[in-house]
C-alpha cells in the first residue's frame, strides 16, 4: 500500500510581497533545490490531501483454482489428438508465453486446455502426455489469465489419472452456455473494435495513452459484480477488478495489434495480496502498466479530489521493473516467464515533460508549464514526477513548505487562467515519487 508524506498547513488568504512574481528576465529564477536570488513570503498555504490505491482490497481470484482428482477405471489406448498453435485463436499473451515453452508437452498441454475451454468441452483429454496434476493447474491458470474470452468458467474442476498419477482428462464446468457466452463475447469483442477504430493514425504511446484513460474513465473498481473478473467486466459493464482491468487493457491492445502480456504477482508488501497487471510494449520497449491502480474510483478513500478536478492518474503508467517493483512483486509459473522492462522513454511523466530530474533548471517553469498543459485541457489538477528521492523531497520542500508553488499560481492567475491563487490542495507520494497539484476555481 502506498505511503504518504503529509505536511498539514493551514489555508490562509494573502498575497506576495510586492515585486515578486513567478517568474521575470531580472534574476536567475527559483532552481530546482529552493536556491534563489529573490526572496519573498507569503502566509498562503496548500492542504495535504491523500490519494489511496487501497491496494489490500484489489484480490484476484486465480488463487482459488483447484482441482480433484480421481482414479480413473479405464484408459484410453489413443493418445490425445495433435494441436498446432497456428489452428488456435490465441491472445498475444498465451502466444508469447507458449513460444517461451520449453517442455514441448506442456505447451501441448496448454493448447488442448484452452481449445477444449473454448469450444465448451465438458471433458477435456491429455492422453498419452504424462501430465502431472500441478501442471494441469498452472495450465489452468494460464488459460483463464491470459485468454480474455475464457471469462466464464468454474475455477473449481476434476481430473482424472492413470495408475502412475498421469492425468488422462479433466471436466470442466461452465457458468454460461455457450450460445449466451457467444453473444457476449461479440459485443465484448465490438466494443474493442470500435474503441480501437479511434486510435487509428496515433502512434503507440498515444494509442496506450488512450485505451489508458478510457478503460479508467469507463469503469469502477467492484467485486461485487459477476464478470468483475473478466474483460467484459470492465469493458461492458464498467465495475471490474485487478483482472478485469488488466484483460480488457489486453484485449484493447491485441485488437490494435500492441504486445501486451499479463503479468500474475502479488503486491510487494507485508500482505502479498494476489494482483494482475500488464507489461506492454511500446516503440520496442516494455513497460509495466497498472490500470486498476491508476483509478481511484476503487481507492479506500471516500474521495478523489484530483479525479473531481478532472485528473485520470499516471503513476504507474510505463514504469521499469525497478519503479515497479517497489509495490509489485512479479510472480512466474511453468508457462509465464516475463520480459525485463527497463526503458524510460515512454514513461508518462518522462514522455510528456513532467519530469524533475538532478539537471531540471528551474521548477517554477515546469510547474507553470504542466499547470498550464492541463489547464488548456479543462483540468484543474497536474502531477509531476521525479527521478529520485533526493529530487523529490527538495521539490517537496520548495513547492509547499517554502511557498514556491505560488509562483505557478500567480503567472497562470495573471494570464487570465481562472483559479484560486490563495490556495491550492496536494498529494505526496512517497513510493512512486509523484507530486500532485489540485487548483481550486477562482472568481
Amino acid at each position: 500500500m502506498r505511503s504518504f508524506r503529509l505536511t498539514a498547513l493551514l489555508a490562509a488568504a494573502a498575497v506576495f510581497l510586492a515585486g515578486c512574481s513567478w517568474y521575470d528576465d531580472s534574476g536567475p529564477g527559483i532552481d530546482l533545490f529552493g536556491k534563489s536570488s529573490r526572496t519573498s513570503s507569503s502566509s498562503r498555504a496548500g492542504t495535504a490531501e491523500v490519494h489511496d490505491s487501497g491496494t489490500e482490497s484489489r484480490v484476484s481470484d486465480l488463487n482459488s483454482i483447484s482441482g480433484s482428482g480421481e482414479l480413473a477405471s479405464e484408459v484410453p489406448d489413443e493418445s490425445t489428438a495433435e494441436i498446432r498453435e497456428d489452428d488456435l485463436s490465441l491472445s498475444y499473451s498465451t502466444r508469447y508465453y507458449l513460444d517461451n515453452m520449453k517442455k514441448q508437452h506442456l505447451k501441448d498441454a496448454a493448447m488442448m486446455l484452452i481449445d477444449g475451454l473454448k469450444k465448451h468441452q465438458e471433458k477435456i483429454y491429455f492422453t498419452g502426455l504424462g501430465l502431472t496434476k500441478d501442471e494441469l493447474r498452472e495450465a489452468y491458470d494460464l488459460a483463464l489469465s491470459t485468454e480474455p474470452d475464457i471469462g466464464w468458467v468454474s475455477l473449481n474442476y476434476n481430473y482424472y489419472y492413470d495408475v502412475k498419477g498421469r492425468i488422462i482428462n479433466c471436466r470442466v464446468d461452465y457458468t454460461l452456455d455457450k450460445a449466451k457466452e457467444d453473444k457476449l463475447l461479440q459485443k465484448l469483442h465490438k466494443q474493442a473494435e470500435d474503441l480501437v477504430s479511434e486510435t487509428e493514425g496515433m502512434d503507440d504511446f498515444d494509442r496506450i495513452v488512450y485505451f489508458h484513460d478510457r478503460l479508467i474513465s469507463g469503469c469502477v473498481y467492484d467485486s461485487s459484480n459477476p464478470n468483475a473478473w473478466s474483460a467484459y467486466g470492465c469493458l461492458i459493464d464498467g465495475r471490474a477488478v485487478c483482472e478485469g482491468y488488466s484483460k480488457a487493457f489486453q484485449l484493447l491492445c491485441d485488437t490494435a495489434g500492441v504486445p501486451c502480456l499479463i503479468i500474475n504477482g502479488v503486491t510487494n508488501d507485508e500482505t502479498e495480496t494476489l494482483h494482475m497487471w500488464n507489461k506492454v510494449q511500446m516503440d520496442g520497449e516494455w513497460y509495466n502498466m497498472d490500470l486498476t491502480w491508476d483509478d481511484p474510483e476503487g481507492s479506500k478513500s471516500s474521495t478523489d479530489i484530483a479525479g473531481e478536478a478532472g485528473l485520470i492518474h499516471y503513476e504507474y503508467f510505463g514504469d521499469t521493473d525497478q519503479a515497479a517493483s517497489v509495490e509489485h512483486k512479479e510472480v512466474e509459473t511453468l508457462y509465464m516467464k516475463y520480459p525485463p522492462a527497463e526503458a524510460t522513454y515512454d514513461n508518462y511523466y518522462i514522455r510528456m515533460g513532467l519530469w524533475a530530474d538532478k539537471n531540471t533548471e528551474n521548477s517554477d517553469d515546469l510547474f507553470y508549464t504542466a499547470a498550464k498543459y492541463f489547464l488548456d485541457r479543462d483540468i484543474r489538477a497536474f502531477q509531476i514526477g521525479c527521478s529520485d528521492w533526493e529530487v523529490y523531497e527538495d521539490l517537496c520542500i520548495y513547492e509547499f513548505d517554502e511557498g514556491g508553488i505560488f509562483h505557478t499560481l500567480d503567472a497562470l492567475t495573471e494570464q487570465g487562467y481562472r483559479i484560486d491563487n490563495t490556495t491550492y490542495n496536494y498529494t505526496e507520494d512517497d513510493e512512486n515519487l509523484v507530486i500532485t497539484v489540485i487548483m481550486k476555481k477562482g472568481a
